[in-house]
């Protein structure tokens, strides 16, 4: 991982949600770090209380500091359209995955526009059974997800004949974002935004025959290899700094890590 060095010679000024403007250094800031990421391999969770991020790949432990009275950097996060978001690092490292409850409790077959058959397996989250023709098939688990919660979704699919479904994140019957097209056996991160509150399997007019040993938990603490995210410098509340209206945590793209000299 290469580090790169670059002084700002400009005062770096940031905008909170209230306006007030924040002066994070006197006169300049390094920069200690430009991260290329590809997209959907950096996690983020946003929400107020449990702000935090980790990677598939790149160990961020060594910017750590403590979650009470040490951050020595500020992390500017980018999506793909360059929209951003800010915090305050390192806050502790991760204490290791930690997961909560399991959230899916029951899968719900669309009345407009449903699968011929939808069968739940009697744990409530895994589907013993989806058989589409045709028509357009949609079944749904309903979600009370907060946005900027980051979940972890497993899933393990056995597909017995025809196209494999869709998973995607959506609210009331209407889909905003794909989670997987075409689903695979794997592990798959989201962060919810906005008012998302189901997750969708959809067929749009393909036959299919399938089954799906499926789980999703929200993740409660990021691996050692992440770090927490503070609001303010040496602070010691886990909230972001600010994130730009329309800021996408699940396309982020690049990470900038500046340091007050």
């Amino acid at each position: 991982m290469k580090k790169l060095i670059l002084i700002l010679t400009s005062v770096l000024v940031l905008t909170t949600s209230s306006d007030a403007r924040v002066l994070f250094t006197q006169n300049k800031l390094q920069c200690v770090l430009q991260q290329a990421t590809v997209s959907g391999t950096l996690h983020i969770a946003t929400v107020d209380g449990g702000a935090m991020f980790f990677h598939d790949s790149i160990d961020f432990s060594s910017y750590a500091g403590n979650d009470t009275d040490s951050t020595l950097y500020l992390g500017v996060f980018y999506d793909n359209a360059g929209l951003s978001a800010k915090a305050f690092f390192g806050g502790a490292v991760g204490g290791g995955e930690a997961l909560g409850a399991e959230l899916i409790t029951g899968w719900t077959n669309s009345p407009s526009l449903p699968y011929d058959t939808l069968t739940v397996n009697v744990n409530g989250h895994d589907i013993d059974s989806i058989i589409n023709t045709t028509t357009y098939g949609i079944g749904y688990t309903n979600q009370n997800a907060s946005a900027g919660q980051l979940h972890k979704i497993v899933a393990d699919i056995t597909l017995n004949s025809g196209t494999a479904p869709r998973l995607r994140a959506g609210s009331s019957g209407s889909v905003s974002t794909y989670i997987k097209d075409g689903l695979t056996d794997g592990t798959y991160y989201y962060t919810f935004v906005n008012t998302e509150n189901q997750i969708h399997l959809s067929n749009q007019g393909t036959a299919t025959n399938f089954s799906l040993l499926i789980s999703q938990k929200q993740i409660t603490d990021v691996p050692a290899t992440g770090l927490h995210l503070l609001s303010s410098k040496n602070g010691s509340t886990r909230n972001m700094f600010s994130v730009e209206s329309g800021f996408n945590p699940n396309s982020v793209t690049r990470i900038n890590i500046y340091r007050a000299l």
